[in-house]
């Protein structure tokens, strides 16, 4: 059994995680730490010279700065490391240090704004002040509830994957070929060869046994229309879609789920969104 394996409470930071870095994830989860910073700052930071509706307003322009910088990063984050995580290459201290990289970036923000109201000189000195007391603010609350929460999904996710039955490697479908049309050619693959389609920016990526991905110009949205009635395939995550019988086994994460495939290396997640689906079309097979 690897360290990945273990169900001690150091396998969250070994097991791969598949976080969503879009603006509609990161803007409730901004929104939510951006109150506490209010809060945190209104009742215990300000000083007494700051008042009732001030007060307020004060600690809001620290919660809107949160807000601003974890969302730019948010999107920053989805543009440069969603590729990895696609490649299941996302670990759990990738997030702790991108958590520490909003700090830094929210401390820049925070810099400025007590700069401006004369509560601290523009020196490496103050700007070391202000990066401490946003660690001190937020690291061990945002940190401790980032594990917390890891934690717990990933028992969820395991144990829900220990009652998952093997399937069999059969296909319960007579038509021994998908098609996937792209508005000017109809694309044929053998559904024996075909191992799962992955998304890359405006195009697919269809990967085969012992060929080159092929690529194709068409969004997944398109191509889950056109699967729509396919039971040899399932979409298990926003970027991919995986062939069922090529499912080998399916462990849980933090995240969901992960499969690993009989004729590939690749780690395939399985995203929380699509679970239910993925249950359901994984069962009906493994009894047919």
């Amino acid at each position: 059994m690897t360290k990945a394996d273990s169900s001690s409470w150091y396998a969250p930071f070994y097991r791969v995680n598949y976080p969503d870095f879009s603006l509609s994830h990161s803007w409730p989860y901004g929104i939510g730490i951006s109150a506490f910073i209010t809060f945190f700052v209104a009742l215990f930071l300000l000083p007494p010279s700051f008042a009732g509706v001030q007060k307020w307003i004060e600690a809001f322009y620290f919660g809107l700065v949160t807000l601003v910088f974890y969302v730019l990063n948010s999107i920053a984050s989805n543009y440069l490391f969603t590729k990895r995580v696609q490649e299941g290459k996302w670990r759990i201290y990738h997030h702790l240090l991108l958590t520490l990289w909003n700090f830094l970036t929210i401390s820049i923000g925070n810099w400025a704004l007590i700069w401006r109201v004369g509560g601290v000189d523009l020196s490496l000195s103050g700007f070391i002040q202000v990066i401490l007391l946003t660690l001190l603010v937020g690291s061990i609350p945002i940190i401790g509830a980032t594990l917390l929460r890891q934690n717990i999904q990933l028992r969820k996710q395991l144990l829900a994957a220990q009652q998952m039955e093997k399937p069999p490697r059969h296909i319960t479908s007579t038509n021994q070929q998908i098609e996937i049309d792209d508005g000017k050619k109809i694309h044929v693959f053998d559904i024996h060869q075909l191992l799962f389609v992955e998304a890359n920016r405006n195009y697919i990526e269809v990967y085969l046994k012992d060929q080159a991905p092929k690529q194709i110009r068409l969004s997944m949205k398109a191509l889950g229309e056109q699967w729509s009635s396919q039971a040899a395939v399932v979409r298990c995550h926003r970027a991919f879609f995986i062939v069922m019988a090529q499912i080998k086994k399916v462990d849980g994460n933090a995240q969901g789920f992960q499969i690993s495939l009989r004729d590939s290396d690749r780690l395939v997640p399985v995203s929380r969104t699509y679970i239910p689906a993925f249950k359901a079309k994984y069962q009906a097979l493994s009894k047919a």
